[in-house]
Formats: structure tokens, sequence, C-alpha cells
């Protein structure tokens, strides 16, 4: 199952200029049907994942910055929250933040 995570901002002009970086936290529990043939082992519970920041093709040079990822998963359950932190930290270095109300 390709999962795809799309985060357009809106309002905050940090996360529209590419000035922070966006997680995605990923609770996944896989179908008991599917562990015959994935590895429970390959897909943790919990899951930190950042977000790829990109420019529309055809945008100019002013344009916002868009957050797209996606990833391959066996069929489950998920529950996904964006969180964001200043740009460039390591994964052990994240003070990680949701995303305010009015950018969901």
């Amino acid at each position: 199952m390709n999962v795809k995570i799309i985060f357009r901002p809106q309002i905050k002009d940090s996360f529209k200029k590419g000035k922070c970086d966006i997680w995605a936290v990923i609770k996944y529990k896989m179908f008991p049907e599917m562990e015959g043939e994935f590895s429970k082992a390959d897909y943790p519970p919990l899951r930190k994942i950042i977000i790829n920041a990109v420019r529309p093709e055809d945008a100019k040079d002013d344009a916002n910055f868009e957050y797209e990822q996606d990833f391959d998963y066996p069929y489950g359950t998920f529950d996904i929250e964006l969180f964001w932190d200043i740009k460039g930290k390591s994964e052990e270095e994240l003070e990680l933040k949701p995303i305010p109300e009015e950018e969901k």
C-alpha cells in the first residue's frame, strides 16, 4: 500500500518559505493477514519521517514550499500526526512541536 503525505502551508511564513522541517509521526499496526508476507520488524509501530520540502515544478522564485513524502507499507491501520522543528536538526536533537491548528 502506498501512503502519500502532502502538507501545503497556508499561514505560517517559516513553513511556506521552507525554513522549518516538517516531520510525520506515524503509528502503524499491520493487519494480521499480512504478517505471513511481511516481517513486523521491518515496519515498526512508531516511526518518525521527515517530509521533503519541494516547490511546485511551475513555481516562480517567490513560490511557497509544499511538503510531500510517500512510502510503502503493508495494509494496516495508520495514525499520522505532523510536527515541526527548526530546519537541519538531527533526529536526536529534535524538539518536535505540533503543527498549529490554523495550518491543519
